[in-house]
């Protein structure tokens, strides 16, 4: 036990000090996220977004920085943090994001120039494992450091008012340095290969291929259904085949590396089973794409869709069917609709709707929720009652039913039943307002206190949406006051 403790020890002291610049980079950024949550600086709301793409490009410079030049650069990685102070939250850019981790974790894998598939399929699971014992790891830290907070909080009464601080600080301490730090660890030994195993075996054979063979099935029938009935494939057709392809190229290359493998005569014809799948894909992208033009999505969809088509025909002869040959297509070509002005997915998608047809369309829907802010008066009342949320005989209570709000005494007893929305048209005409009108601060009161025949119901919350009336998405009643 100690032996092998030792050596963990010693695996992680080595990792530690071949990953300096990641290790900074994580401290540092969760530094300035502490910083920002006590409202000491202002700027860096944006750095916990591009943190993963700083670990990359720093993680993917070591792998060369035994090399002088690169050295410096891979060390320079640091003063990247402090432009991102300065970006903006990228609230509306999450593909935008999704799509740089990807070309970015591409840019890694291809950087080893395995032209051999088996090594370069060893390289992605060995990644991927990495990443899942990491992912495990942090999630049970994160438990444990959830579980030891109650445990302190219950037994001893203390940290009543902390929670919002310390799952803060502890939720960003394993995300930012927990995480990396493990993933550190565990992809430190590039020697540590996939060895097949019978579980490993189980899995490809009698698990994901069946499954596969199925999926294959089921898409050669509905082509067989639409080539009869002479229809257009549905659009979500596409997303379908998407995912198939990427799992059928991904088995084929995990199947080098399995001890034995009945399906191979399976995964040998890939290109020519996923054809006609292709079809159906092209069918359903252009159908969509040419009747509602095109959005950042769909551009996305139409590169994935000519990165899985190329891939087949990459495939189909030995010479060019390399996984690297794939990834750098793939870096390629999502990076020229991410990065490059005037052709991004979000200038295409500009152009394309902008010389659309204008249609109207439904007013929007919005969602907003009304809370008591003011204290409660007694003024003209004999007593208050609380009401809770679930039956009890300690006081009176609600139940909010689809359409109906019922209110019932400690006895058990229905004192009124409300239909919901007749509730809130009648709040809404006393409160001065119309169906059209936006609700001011200022009515909230009035239209939180609902006058009854002797006595006043007051509401704790009110959830509305809206779009071309206002509707109850929640009501809760917070007090009963008796005259």
């Amino acid at each position: 036990m100690k032996k092998s403790m030792r050596n963990i020890l010693s695996k992680w002291h080595e990792a530690v000090r071949s990953n300096p610049v990641e290790l900074l980079i994580a401290l540092i950024c969760y530094a300035i996220n502490v910083l920002l949550f006590e409202k000491v600086i202002k700027q860096g709301e944006s750095l916990y977004y591009y943190f993963p793409m700083l670990m990359i490009i720093a993680y993917t410079l070591n792998k060369f920085a035994d090399k002088k030049q690169i050295r410096w650069i891979y060390y320079g990685c640091l003063l990247l943090i402090v432009p991102l102070l300065w970006l903006h939250k990228p609230e509306s850019e999450e593909l935008f994001l999704f799509v740089t981790i990807g070309v970015l974790t591409g840019t890694y894998l291809a950087s080893g120039w395995q032209k051999e598939n088996a090594s370069f399929m060893d390289s992605v699971l060995q990644l991927l494992r990495s990443l899942l014992y990491a992912f495990v790891l942090s999630g049970i830290t994160y438990a444990l450091l959830t579980s030891v907070y109650f445990s302190i909080q219950y037994i001893f009464e203390i940290w009543k008012s902390g929670d919002s601080r310390y799952f803060h600080y502890s939720g960003y301490f394993v995300s930012m340095v927990i995480f990396p730090s493990l993933f550190i660890y565990f992809h430190y030994d590039k020697s540590d290969k996939i060895i097949a195993n019978k579980l490993t075996d189980i899995l490809l054979n009698y698990v994901l291929s069946p499954v596969l063979l199925i999926y294959t099935v089921i898409l050669y029938l509905y082509f067989i259904k639409i080539a009869f009935v002479w229809s257009l494939p549905k659009g979500g057709v596409a997303a379908i085949v998407l995912a198939f392809s990427i799992g059928l190229f991904f088995l084929k290359g995990c199947v080098l590396l399995a001890n034995k493998c009945p399906y191979k005569w399976f995964y040998n014809k890939a290109s020519f089973i996923v054809f006609p799948a292709y079809i159906m894909f092209w069918i359903a992208t252009i159908y969509r794409i040419n009747q509602y033009g095109f959005t950042e999505e769909r551009v996305y969809l139409l590169i994935a869709g000519l990165v899985i088509s190329l891939t087949a025909i990459l495939f189909l002869t030995k010479r060019t069917g390399r996984y690297l040959y794939v990834m750098l297509l793939a870096i390629l070509l999502f990076g020229v609709v991410t990065y490059i002005p005037g052709i991004r997915a979000l200038d295409i998608e500009r152009i394309s709707q902008s010389n659309r047809p204008q249609v109207e369309v439904a007013p929007p829907t919005t969602y907003f929720d009304i809370q008591l802010l003011e204290p409660v008066s007694l003024q003209g009342y004999r007593s208050l009652n609380k009401i809770y949320d679930y039956k009890t005989s300690d006081g009176m209570y609600f139940i909010n039913e689809d359409k109906s709000l019922d209110l019932y005494s400690e006895k058990g007893a229905m004192l009124y039943s409300f239909n919901r929305d007749s509730l809130l048209t009648a709040q809404i005409k006393k409160a001065g307002l119309t169906q059209s009108d936006t609700i001011p601060k200022s009515r909230y009161s009035a239209l939180l206190k609902i006058e009854l025949k002797s006595a006043l119901l007051i509401l704790g919350e009110l959830s509305l949406r809206h779009d071309s009336v206002y509707k109850v998405s929640n009501i809760t009643p917070e007090f009963y006051l008796k005259k």
